[in-house]
């Protein structure tokens, strides 16, 4: 094989490395080329989160880990911020009345359950724990003694929200809450 051959060679296989990498970039951003180039996503222990993932089960032993990223920002550029809620998956056939001490409510109705997790906010990333047992953040949440609701617990209960500083860019995570048993082990109610 000549030089100028070998070089051409080369020179190809450099040119298909770059397609192929550009194209694994884009698919990465793209979630599969099923939505436009993201901005803006999450990292929540560990898994790249683009749009929305589920079935997470969160613990009160346990915190949540969310790193949060942009997909153009360097490390000389001061980092945008976010915004972090939670409310409740508003699924059919699924509310059911939490009755307390001070009164009757629907777990569906209300908008915003943000104050029944301890949320550590830090410059690029928080950390999530629920404020007890289901019927502990719910005690917490609407204040005073809570009849017990872990039989109407369903898979995907509630939705991490978590938007971009200016709120253009939202990403999602649905779960559930879930207690530890004397083993150490997390379970979710089914």
């Amino acid at each position: 094989m000549t030089g100028k051959t070998f070089g051409k060679v080369i020179a190809f296989v450099a040119i298909c490395f770059v397609i192929i990498l550009v194209f694994g970039v884009i698919s990465k951003y793209t979630s599969g080329f099923t939505s436009s180039f993201k901005t803006f996503y999450i990292q929540a222990n560990g898994k790249d989160i683009f749009t929305t993932a589920s079935n997470y089960v969160l613990s009160p032993e346990e915190e949540l880990h969310v790193e949060v990223r942009y997909t153009f920002t360097n490390e000389n550029e001061e980092f945008r911020g976010y915004n972090v809620k939670i409310v409740p998956n508003k699924v059919q056939d699924n509310d059911f009345n939490v009755v307390t001490s001070t009164g009757t409510y629907s777990f569906q109705a209300e908008e915003d359950y943000t104050k029944a997790f301890d949320i550590q906010k830090y410059n690029t990333y928080f950390t999530i724990q629920p404020k007890g047992a289901l019927n502990d953040m719910l005690s917490s949440y609407f204040g005073g003694e809570v009849e017990d609701c872990t039989d109407n617990v369903y898979e995907n209960m509630f939705v991490l929200v978590v938007s971009s500083y200016n709120e253009e860019s939202i990403v999602t995570i649905y779960f559930t809450i879930g207690e530890t048993q004397d083993t150490g082990q997390v379970i979710a109610y089914d």
